[in-house]
Parts: C-alpha cells; structure tokens; sequence
C-alpha cells in the first residue's frame, strides 16, 4: 500500500491528507516510481479483482487532477476514513518501531 508510507510522515488522518493537493502529488509520484521499478523488472502489476484494474491504471493520474475534480471522483468514498490512519502511521504514533521507514 503506497499510502502507508504517506500517511505516515504527512501526521494527518487518511481523508484530510488526501484533501491536500501536496500529499497527492507525492503518494501519485510514489506510485509511479513503483510502477517504472516493475516495468524496468518485467514485471506488469496486476488488480487483485477485476473491478481495481482501472483503479491501478489511473489512480496516479486521478491523485493529480485539480481538487473539485478529484473531490468529485473521489470525495464520496472518503467518507468514514476522516479520523484514520493507515497502519504504519498508528505504529509511529504508537512508537512502535522499527518500521518500514527505518
């Protein structure tokens, strides 16, 4: 999960940190390098079900778009995550550590 990381130093909850342009941009660039490190392997990610395969074609895309649009696509589905946190962020804020960051 290519948010874990994200959520983790941004030190906001899930939904808020996708509010901001800023975080997108770096979860989207992630996802990216991510993707050019399995082209350069040979290697092509695949969805897990059928129904995320455009989710895993576009989402870095998505992550960039201007905010009423992203809200738009998007915003609905963040409901109910507003005061989350991925679980490398509760590790942090637990100060449970190592993690993957170190």
């Amino acid at each position: 999960n290519m948010t874990n990381a994200v959520n983790a130093l941004s030190g906001e909850y899930i939904a808020p940190m996708l509010m901001q342009a800023p975080f997108r941009h770096v979860l989207a660039a992630s996802i990216r390098e991510a993707k050019a490190v399995f082209s350069a392997s040979g290697v092509e990610p695949r969805a897990a079900v059928p129904k995320d395969a455009i989710l895993l074609r576009w989402f870095a895309t998505l992550l960039c778009a201007p905010q009423p649009i992203f809200m738009a696509l998007v915003g609905r589905k963040l409901k109910g995550r507003g005061q989350g946190h991925t679980s490398m962020a509760q590790d942090l804020l637990a100060h449970r550590v190592p993690t993957e960051i170190d």
